[in-house]
C-alpha cells in the first residue's frame, strides 16, 4: 500500500527548514505537465519515497528515462 498524505505546508514548514527540497522548474518543461514529464516526476517521487521506505524498493520497477544526450 502506498499512502499520499498532503499536510499545509504552513503547518510543517517548522519541520522541514533545511531539509531537502527539490524544485521542479515548468519552465525546463516548455510550461507542460503531459504524460511524459508525469512519468519521470512519479518515477522521481517514488524513488525518493523508496529511499525513505525501503519496504518499497521491491515493488518498484522502473525504466530509467533516456540520457539527453
Amino acid at each position: 500500500m502506498v499512502i499520499c498524505n498532503v499536510v499545509d505546508e504552513t503547518k510543517i514548514e517548522p519541520l522541514i527548514q533545511g531539509k531537502l527540497d527539490i524544485p521542479v522548474v515548468l519552465e525546463d518543461f516548455d510550461d507542460r505537465v503531459d504524460d511524459e514529464f508525469a512519468r519521470r516526476f512519479g518515477a522521481a517521487v517514488l524513488s525518493v519515497l523508496a529511499e525513505y521506505k525501503p519496504d518499497l524498493k521491491p515493488y518498484l520497477d522502473l525504466t530509467p528515462a533516456p540520457k539527453d544526450d
